[in-house]
């Protein structure tokens, strides 16, 4: 599981941005809070996680999680934040993994036999961008999917 400033290096490697100020300036942060949130100064607010949520490409619930995890002191609490990553995190997994087996991508290893580490990388970082964009559609299709006949009929006799 990703912490505050794994979350922030990303988005920075993300933007390929030369130094923090410019990360800052990208997602509208004050450049002082944005620095305390990657000295681990301050936590990231609710706004700041959906920011870089949104940016990298991932479920703002997974950002809030994480920091929520990272700033609870009290260890039922974080033992809570911790079980609700994990179900996102597994969710998140299933959901690509279905999008894997769906699309048919499978690896190669005549491709990866043949290329440089930095062409795999490149490779393995674009697939990760398709999946990614596939499980926001996916999230999107069942948090919109309509109620079932059968469902409508029971809450209309309840």
């Amino acid at each position: 599981m990703r912490t505050q400033k794994e979350y922030l290096q990303a988005l920075k490697d993300r933007l390929k941005a030369p130094s923090w100020y410019a990360v800052s300036k990208a997602t509208g942060i004050h450049q002082q809070t944005f620095y305390q949130y990657v000295k681990g100064i301050r936590f990231m607010d609710d706004h700041a996680c959906f920011v870089v949520a949104d940016a990298l490409n991932i479920q703002p619930a997974e950002v809030i999680a994480a920091v929520n995890l990272e700033r609870e002191k009290d260890l039922k609490k974080k033992e809570y934040w911790e079980t609700i990553l994990k179900k996102f995190v597994s969710t998140a997994a299933a959901l690509t993994l279905g999008a894997v087996v769906f699309i048919g991508i499978q690896p190669s290893e005549s491709l990866a036999s043949t290329t440089s580490d930095l062409t795999r990388y490149t490779l393995s970082h674009s697939v990760r961008l398709i999946l990614n964009k596939l499980q926001a559609c996916l999230w999107r299709i069942v948090r919109c999917a309509p109620v079932s006949p059968t469902t409508e009929n029971r809450m209309a006799h309840a």
